[in-house]
């Protein structure tokens, strides 16, 4: 009914704009603005053919006319879509907000990602609660480096003249100039076949490993079959033209080329399955060897090992439901290997199950497939922990904190999901049957989104704990105290208040001097690790750290690893760290036996270094009740325990840092440790405190101290 709205502002009872429509009684009319994302309006040519009718079926196809308008009035695109269909397999049979496909009748780069694309896809993500999940991924895959990763943003839908809430609009992972830029077998199809994609009929025939596969009949093969190719992991069961079955019983659809003639299907299937062999093989005592006896192959020679690590870690971080399971996908070019990508569908993430909740200490990834072969083959692991210590971990920390990516995204979505949430409800769990499908009544996006905050925080220190190694037991026979112990004492004066780890969580290491920052995950080939050979093989001879990690030996502050290895990469944890400054104090028996966190286990080797590092002032935990021995420590946090212990006063030389801020909890400690010439930094102008820090550097940071 039409309200006069003007008369109804002009009759504001305490200070609520009051109206009435038809008989029932008045009511405050509340308006809603959203800020901060563009808004797009979607109306239909054929009101016969609006957004029920669009809804009711994926096979209802129809065009209407589109206008995209930034925050700041900008139009991005106005024009006709020539194609608009609702999208999605259990979301879409779930999910009363769904999700579309549009066409534009010209590319546009709606995003602002610099390529202009023609098909996008518009996600509901009804079941994500934050509206967040799938995009910080997608994000994150980008941040990696990870190729063709589908760029996305969000926008506030309005479909015939009705609000619809947030959606996340994204490009496809499809064959194409702007999306997955391998060789479009497509065009060469059509090249060869007058009406290819055209009355199309499909057969099925198994390959020489006996598997089932489909193809289309009658086609006339491309020159080159070796691609491009775009697979998609669909379960069990392929539901497209092409696709195929694997001999571990899961299927896979063949995205690109749509319609694939028998050769070529050939081809794809059984080079999948030589690579399906390769990471399912095992030796004679059962351990994973990664190699393919029949054709003299690793499976790194098969599938790109630094995307598959890449594509691993994203699903091992999220806890994806659909992680090596659903959604998942390969890409071939032609005369090159498999890549794993570009990551898809990662929205039931976080906690975000299909029938509950999942706990972030949960392991669930490592029994999918693929994935449950892959984690036990040795250079794999190495791989995947180089990796996650080098590059991963510290993408994944700047997400959370007080001032992480997750809390700046929230922000930004404040306005448009209080508009979302006002017409659809918090989503906890996938499955609408389940008593828990829905958070409980009262919360708010604020909660909705420190739930996975806190939950990705939890995860990291699970990733922490499975990718980190304990430092060995200490030696039976006592070691003399080195000379000079480090002094102890209480917290002096300009000590910081807080606790000695920062708000964010660690980030992974890097060396003090580093030579080759970020270095690339190289193949594994031994099936076995070789014998090594005496003395500490892994120790650069010449290197910053060389002298350090003797004269850390010969003190007794470390063992090492192993006989022969001292691991100067590997990330210090902060139960390694205080055990080395305890070592290097000459082990002086704590006077208290009262532990004060939790997580620190009676008999652990860290337990008197830990109650040694308290009572004197040099850690004051991560809370009040948790130290946290199995999280990296951070160069920050590393100094500033160095700066404690020596009971010293801040460096008076300028600060040199730029990021390194006046008021973090490490300033002090920073310009103490550099005037003290502990660390040089990471570069003439970065001390990078958040990042992790290593054994390497760790032992040279005490005997530049105590030593040099």
């Amino acid at each position: 009914q039409t309200v006069d709205l003007t008369a109804a502002m002009g009759q504001s009872r305490n200070g609520r704009v009051m109206v009435q429509i038809g008989d029932a009684a008045e009511a405050p009319l509340y308006i809603m603005q959203s800020s901060g994302i563009p808004a797009m309006y979607i109306t239909s040519d054929d009101p016969a053919e609006g957004r029920e009718f669009v809804d009711a079926s994926k096979s209802n196809v129809t065009t209407a006319q589109m206008q995209m308008v930034a925050e700041d009035g900008i139009v991005l695109y106005a024009d006709a879509l020539t194609q608009l269909k609702a999208r999605g397999n259990t979301t879409f049979t779930n999910s009363p907000k769904k999700s579309y496909q549009i066409k534009l009748s010209s590319k546009s780069d709606l995003v602002g990602c610099g390529e202009k694309v023609k098909t996008w896809v518009l996600l509901a993500g009804y079941t994500d609660a934050t509206q967040m999940h799938d995009k910080t991924f997608k994000d994150l895959a980008s941040e990696l480096g990870m190729p063709y990763t589908a760029s996305c943003d969000w926008v506030d839908l309005f479909y015939d003249g009705e609000y619809r809430g947030t959606y996340l609009i994204s490009e496809k992972n499809s064959v194409g100039k702007t999306s997955v830029d391998i060789t479009d077998m497509e065009d060469a199809y059509e090249a060869v076949n007058e009406g290819y994609g055209e009355d199309m009929t499909t057969a099925t025939a198994t390959n020489r490993f006996g598997a089932l596969y489909q193809y289309t009949v009658g086609l006339t093969e491309p020159e080159d079959i070796t691609g491009g190719y775009l697979l998609e992991l669909n379960n069990t069961q392929y539901d497209e033209a092409s696709g195929f079955l694997t001999s571990n019983g899961v299927a896979f659809n063949v995205k690109s080329p749509e319609w694939c003639g028998q050769e070529a299907m050939t081809y794809i299937s059984e080079y999948y399955q030589e690579f399906e062999n390769a990471v399912y093989a095992q030796d004679a005592d059962g351990n994973y060897t990664g190699y393919n006896e029949e054709t003299g192959k690793y499976y790194y020679e098969y599938c790109d090992l630094e995307s598959l690590v890449r594509v691993y870690l994203l699903q091992e971080l999220a806890n994806n439901v659909d992680g090596f399971y659903s959604s998942f996908f390969f890409y071939k070019d032609a005369n090159g290997i498999m890549y794993a990508g570009p990551v898809w569908d990662m929205e039931t993430t976080c906690g975000t199950g299909w029938a509950g909740v999942i706990s972030p200490e949960t392991e669930f990834i490592n029994n999918r497939y693929l994935a449950t072969a892959l984690s036990k083959i040795p250079g794999f692991m190495d791989a995947v922990v180089k990796y996650y210590h080098e590059t991963f971990r510290d993408l994944a920390e700047a997400l959370v904190g007080e001032d992480g990516t997750l809390a700046q995204n929230a922000a930004l979505l404040a306005d448009s999901t209080a508009m979302n949430y006002t017409l659809w409800p918090f989503v906890r769990v996938g499955n609408p049957n389940k008593d828990n499908h829905l958070w409980a009544s009262g919360t708010t996006y604020a909660d909705v989104v420190n739930d996975m905050i806190n939950w990705l925080e939890a995860r990291i220190a699970k990733l922490d704990a499975n990718f980190v190694s304990t430092e060995p037991t200490e030696p039976t026979e006592p070691v003399e105290p080195t000379d000079p112990t480090i002094p102890v004492g209480p917290t002096g004066p300009d000590q910081p208040s807080q606790p000695d780890q920062p708000s964010q969580p660690d980030q992974p290491s890097q060396p003090d001097q580093p030579t080759q920052p970020d270095t690339p995950v190289n193949p594994v080939t031994p099936a076995k690790p070789a014998t090594p050979d005496k003395e500490f093989t892994d120790v650069v001879a010449g290197s910053y750290y060389e002298d350090a990690v003797k004269w850390a030996i010969e003190n007794g502050i470390t063992e090492g690893k192993t006989d022969t290895t001292f691991a100067p990469e590997e990330v210090c944890t902060r139960g390694q760290v205080v055990t080395f400054l305890w070592r290097a104090a000459g082990k002086p028996a704590p006077k208290s036996t009262t532990m004060p966190f939790t997580d620190v286990a009676q008999g652990s080797y860290c337990y008197d270094a830990v109650l040694w590092a308290v009572e004197n002032g040099i850690t004051k935990g991560t809370t009040e009740t948790t130290f946290s021995p199995n999280k990296a420590c951070s160069r920050g946090e590393i100094v500033t325990l160095l700066f404690r212990g020596q009971n010293a006063v801040a460096g008076t030389q300028a600060n040199p840092f730029q990021d390194v801020p006046a008021d973090k909890f490490y300033t002090d400690a920073v310009l103490w440790a550099v005037e003290a010439g502990v660390t040089k930094g990471y570069t003439a102008d970065t001390f990078r405190p958040d990042m992790s820090c290593n054994r390497a550097q760790i032992v040279t940071f005490l005997w530049r101290l105590l030593a040099k």
